[in-house]
């Protein structure tokens, strides 16, 4: 069951009133001190106000792109008497009610399997997404609405890739830890079905890049490792039905990790990393075509990753979440 705390002042009662200018907008934020929100604005007049009094350990907030909302993680008391692992806060912008989000919460009688948040972000302006960490080799994914805190899907996995319009999740399914090495079945989970790898395949895959998918996210590409044979390894290409098509790479030796972009005009191109090694597959390619430094460095221009950092790098007290300038836009 979800809290609203009302709080008893407004940015308007403190007769500060939210400026157009740039350079307004970029000088003010949100901090943690001493496991509360403030609010604040910097500069030479600097002003600052409580948001929360509920003592709850918390996370530095993320803001999303318009800048009218901003979420923070706040860890649950040991006392508290729901049965959630934490708490996910949405303050937005000049108002006065904060709302607290129960996420990973189980039944009375039920096991809690996610012991702590390992992460969260914006998936757009309306949806968060959570990740609480299980073991090792699984974790819990939450997509959570913004406006009135309902989970919208849940799964179980690693390396989490959603679509900008939040229909659409790609990860790697989960792997029980504490079995041997030949035991462990990769796999590969887009919008709930298993595409690749598990039970799937004759053999054991280890999955040794990162998920990546083209703009539409109608495909996903990763590097895939047969556990019985260290120097075997695939580009494989994936859809909701299943495997589109796969490359073996020549044989470098072992190979522990890559990395895999779309890249290219409209993203037709997969390009993959192993070391200072490069290769382009996918399209007309019939085979994969070996690249030169200079095209990997213009890959990585045409695909950025998307990266999310964990709360471990936004823990810093000290350190303020900036109101996004193109809030002024959006007001």
């Amino acid at each position: 069951m979800r809290t609203l705390l009302v709080l008893s002042l407004t940015l308007s009662m403190l007769g500060v009133e939210s400026c157009n200018s740039a350079n307004a907008i970029s000088s003010e934020g949100v901090l943690i001190r001493n496991s509360e929100l403030w609010w604040c604005v910097l500069g030479p007049s600097p002003v600052e106000l409580q948001l929360t009094f509920d003592g709850l350990p918390k996370s530095l907030p993320k803001w999303d792109e318009r800048g009218l909302r901003a979420a923070y993680i706040a860890t649950r008391l040991p006392l508290d008497s729901d049965c959630s692992v934490a708490y996910c806060g949405v303050w937005r912008y000049g108002q006065t009610n904060i709302s607290l989000y129960p996420v990973f919460s189980v039944g009375s009688n039920e096991v809690q399997y996610v012991t702590s948040i390992a992460d969260f972000w914006w998936v757009n302006n309306s949806v968060i997404a959570v990740v609480g960490h299980i073991h090792p080799s699984a974790s819990a994914l939450e997509l959570l609405s913004a406006d009135d805190g309902r989970i919208l899907l849940s799964q179980v996995g690693l390396g989490f890739l959603i679509s900008p319009d939040a229909r659409h999740v790609v990860h790697f399914g989960e792997v029980p830890h504490f079995v041997s090495a030949e035991s462990k079945r990769g796999s590969v989970v887009v919008d709930g079905k298993t595409v690749f790898g598990g039970e799937l395949e004759p053999i054991a895959y280890e999955m040794i890049s990162n998920l990546a998918a083209s703009v539409t996210f109608s495909e996903v590409a990763f590097l895939a490792r047969a556990r019985e044979d260290p120097q075997h390894v695939e580009v494989v290409i994936a859809d909701l039905s299943g495997v589109k098509n796969r490359f073996a790479l020549p044989t470098l030796g072992e190979v522990r990790s890559g990395k895999v972009v779309f890249s290219g005009e409209g993203g037709g191109l997969i390009v993959v990393e192993l070391g200072a090694e490069a290769w382009s597959v996918g399209g007309n390619l019939l085979t994969p075509k070996r690249l030169s430094r200079p095209s990997i460095e213009r890959s990585r221009q045409v695909a950025p990753e998307r990266v999310h950092r964990g709360l471990e790098e936004n823990a810093q007290t000290s350190a303020v979440a900036l109101r996004p300038k193109r809030a002024e836009a959006a007001e």
